[in-house]
């Protein structure tokens, strides 16, 4: 299995005052932004899933989601 990948991303950090940050566009953003970069893969998964469950992933962040191997998830939340 995928795991979680630390880069930074300069998006995901810095945002002009005044603006809200956007929906992550890579599962790393996203694990950054719900701050599981180093948790264990049942927490990772648990998360990734319960952020599926509220919101509907781009494009993108559904190509990286599966691409790293998360998937099944993304099937869960869609039923």
């Amino acid at each position: 299995m995928a795991s979680p990948n630390e880069r930074l991303f300069d998006d995901s950090t810095f945002v002009p005052f005044g603006e809200t940050r956007g929906l992550p566009n890579s599962l790393g953003q996203l694990l950054a932004e719900l701050e599981l970069t180093t948790s264990p893969e049942p927490a990772v998964r648990a998360g990734v899933s319960r952020w599926l469950s509220l919101h509907t992933p781009s494009q993108k962040l559904a190509r990286s989601i599966r691409r790293r191997g998360y998937g099944d998830l993304l099937k869960i939340n869609a039923a």
